[in-house]
């Protein structure tokens, strides 16, 4: 195991000995957290990735709130996606200083309880369809993925999504996972 992973498992055992508040929600890290300039290390990772977690628990209560996400091209980032985003300072008064300047407000078609609703609506549509498929929601593009088996199931899907999902799905052709 490498030293940089041997750091992200140590830094993660330590959230169980970070201080919480009253009601037992997990604040962050504690310790002095300098603002790391450029490009983090491996190290550095791990240590930002601690911050991050009581910051998507903060965020997610603010309306619209969509998805959040870590971006590492072109630079570690924060990506927060909301229907009507909030003001920048707005959000990014909720997280620890060291991610503030790596956070990045984007506008998403979706809020995380619609991407919920529709993906039931999607699966619903699908499992009716009488094929194996696999799928999810990809923040970044704003679409559904959808793959099966086979071309014929491919047709298939397409017929059976309700016509609002099916301009936002992609519908592909490959290998499906196989349970153990």
């Amino acid at each position: 195991m490498s030293r940089a992973w041997r750091l992200v498992l140590l830094a993660l055992a330590a959230c169980d000995r970070q201080p919480t508040t009253a009601s037992g929600e997990f604040i962050g890290p504690t310790w002095p957290a300098p603002k790391i300039l450029g490009e983090p290390t491996p190290a550095q990772i791990a240590q930002l990735q601690l911050f991050v977690i009581p910051f998507h628990r903060k965020v997610r209560a603010v309306p619209g709130f969509s998805e959040l996400y870590i971006e590492h091209e072109p630079r570690w980032r924060v990506v927060v996606a909301f229907t009507r985003p909030p003001p920048r300072n707005e959000i990014v008064r909720l997280a620890h200083d060291v991610l503030r300047d790596r956070i990045e407000i984007r506008t998403a078609k979706r809020t995380s309880v619609q991407i919920a609703s529709d993906m039931d609506r999607l699966a619903t549509a699908l499992r009716g369809a009488g094929f194996d498929w696999t799928g999810f929601y990809d923040p970044k593009r704003q679409r559904f993925e959808v793959t099966v088996a086979r071309p014929e199931h491919a047709v298939r899907a397409r017929a059976a999504l309700p016509a609002d999902l099916s301009v936002d799905s992609d519908i592909g052709v490959g290998a499906l996972p196989v349970p153990e």
